[in-house]
Protein backbone atom coordinates (compact mmCIF):
# COMPACT_ATOMS: atom_id res chain seq x y z
CA UNK A 1 0.00 0.00 0.00
CA UNK A 2 1.59 3.41 -0.57
CA UNK A 3 -0.08 6.80 1.19
CA UNK A 4 0.39 9.88 -0.57
CA UNK A 5 -0.10 12.57 1.93
CA UNK A 6 -0.54 16.32 0.82
CA UNK A 7 1.71 17.87 3.32
CA UNK A 8 3.67 20.65 3.82
CA UNK A 9 7.18 21.27 4.43
CA UNK A 10 8.44 20.03 8.14
CA UNK A 11 8.34 17.71 10.54
CA UNK A 12 5.18 15.34 11.23
CA UNK A 13 4.56 12.25 13.41
CA UNK A 14 2.80 9.48 11.46
CA UNK A 15 0.16 6.91 12.61
CA UNK A 16 -1.67 4.10 10.86
CA UNK A 17 -3.86 1.84 12.10
CA UNK A 18 -5.46 -1.06 10.68
CA UNK A 19 -7.00 -4.48 11.81
CA UNK A 20 -6.87 -3.64 15.37
CA UNK A 21 -2.66 -2.64 14.95
CA UNK A 22 -1.29 0.72 14.87
CA UNK A 23 1.97 1.87 13.69
CA UNK A 24 3.85 5.33 14.50
CA UNK A 25 6.58 6.68 12.41
CA UNK A 26 8.32 10.40 11.98
CA UNK A 27 8.46 12.00 8.28
CA UNK A 28 10.53 14.53 7.49
CA UNK A 29 9.26 17.14 4.27
CA UNK A 30 11.16 19.29 2.15
CA UNK A 31 10.12 21.30 -0.38
CA UNK A 32 11.78 20.22 -4.00
CA UNK A 33 14.79 22.36 -5.15
CA UNK A 34 17.85 21.93 -6.87
CA UNK A 35 18.64 20.04 -10.09
CA UNK A 36 20.20 16.02 -9.88
CA UNK A 37 20.58 14.10 -13.34
CA UNK A 38 20.75 10.17 -14.33
CA UNK A 39 22.83 9.00 -17.48
CA UNK A 40 23.52 5.34 -18.28
CA UNK A 41 27.07 4.83 -18.93
CA UNK A 42 29.42 1.56 -19.47
CA UNK A 43 32.43 2.57 -17.52
CA UNK A 44 34.26 -0.52 -17.76
CA UNK A 45 33.01 -1.81 -21.76
CA UNK A 46 31.37 -5.39 -20.39
CA UNK A 47 28.42 -4.14 -22.49
CA UNK A 48 26.51 -3.73 -18.48
CA UNK A 49 25.37 0.01 -18.58
CA UNK A 50 26.41 1.76 -15.38
CA UNK A 51 24.21 4.48 -13.89
CA UNK A 52 25.36 7.87 -12.88
CA UNK A 53 23.57 10.11 -10.74
CA UNK A 54 24.57 13.50 -10.13
CA UNK A 55 24.22 16.90 -8.26
CA UNK A 56 26.36 19.93 -7.53
CA UNK A 57 26.94 17.87 -4.46
CA UNK A 58 27.93 14.52 -5.15
CA UNK A 59 28.09 12.38 -7.89
CA UNK A 60 27.23 8.59 -7.78
CA UNK A 61 27.68 5.53 -9.30
CA UNK A 62 25.31 2.54 -9.28
CA UNK A 63 26.30 -0.92 -10.73
CA UNK A 64 23.47 -3.28 -12.12
CA UNK A 65 26.11 -6.01 -10.63
CA UNK A 66 24.64 -6.76 -6.93
CA UNK A 67 22.71 -3.61 -7.49
CA UNK A 68 25.38 -1.44 -5.39
CA UNK A 69 26.38 1.56 -5.21
CA UNK A 70 30.22 1.71 -5.88
CA UNK A 71 30.88 5.17 -5.81
CA UNK A 72 30.15 8.41 -3.98
CA UNK A 73 32.07 10.93 -4.66
CA UNK A 74 32.22 14.26 -2.28
CA UNK A 75 33.21 16.86 -5.50
CA UNK A 76 34.25 19.32 -2.51
CA UNK A 77 37.07 16.77 -2.11
CA UNK A 78 36.91 15.02 -4.93
CA UNK A 79 36.99 11.62 -3.09
CA UNK A 80 34.73 8.68 -2.88
CA UNK A 81 34.06 7.51 0.50
CA UNK A 82 33.14 4.41 0.00
CA UNK A 83 36.15 1.19 -0.53
CA UNK A 84 36.21 0.27 -4.78
CA UNK A 85 38.14 -2.66 -6.10
CA UNK A 86 35.67 -2.53 -9.47
CA UNK A 87 36.60 -2.82 -12.07
CA UNK A 88 39.77 -4.72 -10.90
CA UNK A 89 39.73 -8.03 -9.95
CA UNK A 90 40.99 -9.55 -6.55
CA UNK A 91 44.65 -11.32 -6.42
CA UNK A 92 42.42 -14.40 -5.57
CA UNK A 93 40.75 -13.92 -8.64
CA UNK A 94 42.02 -17.34 -9.97
CA UNK A 95 41.65 -19.47 -7.10
CA UNK A 96 39.10 -22.66 -7.42
CA UNK A 97 35.78 -22.09 -6.30
CA UNK A 98 36.44 -18.43 -6.17
CA UNK A 99 32.49 -17.49 -6.16
CA UNK A 100 31.63 -19.13 -3.73
CA UNK A 101 33.40 -16.49 -1.09
CA UNK A 102 33.22 -13.05 -0.69
CA UNK A 103 33.95 -10.85 -3.33
CA UNK A 104 35.34 -7.27 -2.31
CA UNK A 105 33.84 -5.48 -5.37
CA UNK A 106 33.24 -2.52 -2.49
CA UNK A 107 30.61 0.15 -2.22
CA UNK A 108 27.48 0.12 -0.52
CA UNK A 109 26.00 -3.60 -0.59
CA UNK A 110 23.96 -5.62 1.26
CA UNK A 111 25.53 -8.82 2.98
CA UNK A 112 22.13 -11.31 1.69
CA UNK A 113 23.43 -15.15 1.75
CA UNK A 114 26.97 -14.33 0.17
CA UNK A 115 28.03 -15.47 -1.70
CA UNK A 116 25.73 -17.73 -3.39
CA UNK A 117 22.83 -14.77 -3.51
CA UNK A 118 23.58 -11.18 -4.89
CA UNK A 119 27.15 -10.95 -5.02
CA UNK A 120 28.02 -11.87 -8.92
CA UNK A 121 23.82 -11.57 -9.80
CA UNK A 122 23.12 -8.74 -13.01
CA UNK A 123 20.28 -7.00 -11.68
CA UNK A 124 17.50 -5.47 -13.83
CA UNK A 125 17.42 -1.93 -13.96
CA UNK A 126 15.07 1.09 -14.99
CA UNK A 127 15.78 4.94 -14.65
CA UNK A 128 12.56 5.75 -13.29
CA UNK A 129 13.79 9.24 -13.79
CA UNK A 130 16.63 10.88 -15.05
CA UNK A 131 16.19 14.91 -13.76
CA UNK A 132 14.91 16.93 -11.98
CA UNK A 133 15.09 18.15 -8.00
CA UNK A 134 15.51 13.93 -7.63
CA UNK A 135 16.20 10.90 -9.57
CA UNK A 136 15.95 6.93 -9.03
CA UNK A 137 16.78 4.28 -10.51
CA UNK A 138 14.83 0.71 -9.67
CA UNK A 139 16.74 -2.08 -9.46
CA UNK A 140 15.19 -5.73 -9.14
CA UNK A 141 16.09 -9.87 -9.59
CA UNK A 142 14.75 -12.99 -8.83
CA UNK A 143 16.90 -15.52 -6.30
CA UNK A 144 15.06 -18.78 -6.54
CA UNK A 145 11.43 -17.25 -6.14
CA UNK A 146 12.54 -14.41 -3.71
CA UNK A 147 12.40 -10.78 -5.21
CA UNK A 148 14.66 -8.47 -4.03
CA UNK A 149 14.17 -4.67 -5.27
CA UNK A 150 16.20 -2.03 -4.44
CA UNK A 151 15.46 2.19 -5.53
CA UNK A 152 18.02 4.52 -5.42
CA UNK A 153 17.42 8.37 -4.99
CA UNK A 154 18.92 11.26 -5.07
CA UNK A 155 18.05 14.22 -4.77
CA UNK A 156 18.65 18.00 -5.92
CA UNK A 157 20.21 19.94 -3.16
CA UNK A 158 22.25 17.89 -0.97
CA UNK A 159 24.14 14.70 -0.83
CA UNK A 160 21.59 12.57 0.59
CA UNK A 161 20.56 9.58 -1.40
CA UNK A 162 18.27 7.04 -0.53
CA UNK A 163 18.40 3.19 -0.95
CA UNK A 164 14.51 2.02 -0.13
CA UNK A 165 14.78 -2.03 0.12
CA UNK A 166 11.57 -4.38 -0.91
CA UNK A 167 11.76 -7.92 -0.36
CA UNK A 168 9.29 -10.27 -1.10
CA UNK A 169 10.88 -13.45 0.29
CA UNK A 170 9.77 -16.95 0.50
CA UNK A 171 12.44 -19.21 2.08
CA UNK A 172 13.70 -19.04 5.53
CA UNK A 173 16.54 -19.35 5.44
CA UNK A 174 16.83 -16.03 3.66
CA UNK A 175 16.32 -14.60 7.10
CA UNK A 176 18.46 -11.43 7.89
CA UNK A 177 19.61 -8.51 5.23
CA UNK A 178 22.89 -6.25 5.91
CA UNK A 179 22.95 -3.27 4.09
CA UNK A 180 26.81 -2.26 4.64
CA UNK A 181 28.91 1.14 2.98
CA UNK A 182 32.41 -0.52 2.75
CA UNK A 183 33.96 3.08 4.09
CA UNK A 184 37.16 4.47 3.09
CA UNK A 185 37.10 7.97 3.84
CA UNK A 186 39.85 10.09 2.47
CA UNK A 187 43.02 8.45 0.17
CA UNK A 188 42.94 5.59 2.46
CA UNK A 189 41.46 3.51 5.16
CA UNK A 190 44.21 4.38 7.91
CA UNK A 191 43.97 5.28 11.52
CA UNK A 192 43.08 8.89 11.37
CA UNK A 193 39.98 7.86 10.18
CA UNK A 194 37.80 8.12 13.23
CA UNK A 195 34.07 6.12 13.78
CA UNK A 196 31.26 6.71 15.74
CA UNK A 197 28.65 4.28 17.26
CA UNK A 198 25.31 5.85 19.13
CA UNK A 199 25.17 2.66 21.40
CA UNK A 200 22.70 1.93 24.53
CA UNK A 201 25.24 2.60 26.47
CA UNK A 202 26.58 5.68 25.10
CA UNK A 203 28.55 6.97 22.32
CA UNK A 204 31.58 4.72 20.89
CA UNK A 205 34.54 6.00 19.09
CA UNK A 206 36.03 3.31 16.88
CA UNK A 207 39.49 3.29 14.75
CA UNK A 208 40.89 0.82 12.68
CA UNK A 209 44.41 -0.91 13.88
CA UNK A 210 46.85 -1.70 11.26
CA UNK A 211 48.17 -4.95 12.46
CA UNK A 212 44.60 -6.95 12.56
CA UNK A 213 40.89 -7.38 11.56
CA UNK A 214 38.22 -7.28 14.19
CA UNK A 215 34.53 -6.56 14.97
CA UNK A 216 31.94 -5.90 17.31
CA UNK A 217 28.21 -6.15 17.30
CA UNK A 218 26.63 -3.36 19.17
CA UNK A 219 22.83 -2.14 20.14
CA UNK A 220 21.96 0.96 19.35
CA UNK A 221 20.06 4.07 20.85
CA UNK A 222 20.05 6.08 17.65
CA UNK A 223 20.01 4.08 14.05
CA UNK A 224 22.94 6.22 12.51
CA UNK A 225 26.85 6.28 12.47
CA UNK A 226 29.13 7.91 11.58
CA UNK A 227 33.16 8.30 10.28
CA UNK A 228 35.52 11.19 10.00
CA UNK A 229 39.06 11.30 8.33
CA UNK A 230 40.63 13.79 10.54
CA UNK A 231 43.34 14.44 8.31
CA UNK A 232 41.61 15.04 5.19
CA UNK A 233 38.41 16.74 6.42
CA UNK A 234 35.77 14.31 5.10
CA UNK A 235 32.63 12.78 7.22
CA UNK A 236 30.12 10.05 6.18
CA UNK A 237 27.23 9.10 7.89
CA UNK A 238 24.24 6.03 7.51
CA UNK A 239 20.87 6.15 9.03
CA UNK A 240 18.34 4.01 9.17
CA UNK A 241 15.03 3.30 11.29
CA UNK A 242 16.81 2.16 14.52
CA UNK A 243 13.86 -0.20 15.76
CA UNK A 244 14.20 -2.53 12.52
CA UNK A 245 17.49 -3.95 12.61
CA UNK A 246 18.36 -6.40 15.69
CA UNK A 247 21.80 -4.83 15.66
CA UNK A 248 24.51 -2.99 14.27
CA UNK A 249 27.91 -5.09 13.38
CA UNK A 250 31.03 -3.51 12.83
CA UNK A 251 33.76 -4.67 10.84
CA UNK A 252 37.11 -3.36 10.14
CA UNK A 253 38.96 -5.46 7.31
CA UNK A 254 42.52 -6.00 7.07
CA UNK A 255 44.85 -7.61 4.03
CA UNK A 256 45.33 -11.08 6.15
CA UNK A 257 41.70 -12.19 5.03
CA UNK A 258 41.80 -14.76 2.73
CA UNK A 259 38.24 -13.24 0.59
CA UNK A 260 39.02 -9.96 0.65
CA UNK A 261 42.65 -8.62 1.08
CA UNK A 262 42.13 -4.76 1.51
CA UNK A 263 41.56 -2.18 4.36
CA UNK A 264 38.19 -0.88 4.80
CA UNK A 265 35.41 -0.84 7.34
CA UNK A 266 31.94 -1.80 7.36
CA UNK A 267 28.72 -0.90 9.93
CA UNK A 268 25.61 -3.54 8.94
CA UNK A 269 22.33 -3.11 10.40
CA UNK A 270 21.59 -6.81 10.58
CA UNK A 271 17.50 -6.72 9.34
CA UNK A 272 15.42 -9.52 9.70
CA UNK A 273 13.52 -10.44 6.70
CA UNK A 274 9.39 -11.56 7.06
CA UNK A 275 8.58 -14.42 4.26
CA UNK A 276 5.36 -14.23 3.14
CA UNK A 277 4.79 -10.37 2.87
CA UNK A 278 6.88 -7.81 1.62
CA UNK A 279 9.53 -6.33 3.70
CA UNK A 280 10.57 -2.39 3.29
CA UNK A 281 13.73 -0.97 4.75
CA UNK A 282 15.83 2.32 3.74
CA UNK A 283 18.64 3.30 4.50
CA UNK A 284 20.12 6.93 4.34
CA UNK A 285 23.47 7.95 3.18
CA UNK A 286 25.18 11.89 3.28
CA UNK A 287 29.16 12.41 2.47
CA UNK A 288 30.41 16.14 2.92
CA UNK A 289 33.20 17.44 3.35
CA UNK A 290 33.65 19.14 7.13
CA UNK A 291 32.92 16.83 10.24
CA UNK A 292 30.37 14.18 11.08
CA UNK A 293 28.48 16.43 13.49
CA UNK A 294 27.41 18.41 10.66
CA UNK A 295 26.40 15.45 9.33
CA UNK A 296 24.12 13.72 11.34
CA UNK A 297 22.71 17.21 12.30
CA UNK A 298 21.98 17.38 8.65
CA UNK A 299 20.21 14.00 8.80
CA UNK A 300 18.35 14.54 11.90
CA UNK A 301 17.28 18.41 10.81
CA UNK A 302 15.35 15.88 7.64
CA UNK A 303 13.76 13.64 11.03
CA UNK A 304 15.86 10.62 9.42
CA UNK A 305 17.64 10.09 12.74
CA UNK A 306 15.34 7.81 14.74
CA UNK A 307 15.72 7.22 18.46
CA UNK A 308 14.67 4.60 21.10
Amino acid sequence: MTLRLPLKPGAYTVKISALGAEAESQLGVEAPSGRATCIPVDLNNDGIPEYRMENDKVKVTLLATGARIIEYIVKERNDNVLFKLWPEKESTEKRPFRERGFYPYGGFEDFLGQASIETHKVYQAVVVRNEGPFVQVRMASDYYGNRLEKIFTLYGDSPLVEVRFALAFRNPELNMLGPQPILALGEKHWTEDLFIVPTASGKREFRMRPEEYFGEVMFLQEGWNAGYDTVEDISFAGAFPVSEPEFLHMWMNHPSNGESQHYYAEFQPWVPIFQKNVRYFSYYLWGAAGPWEIAIAELRRRSLITSR
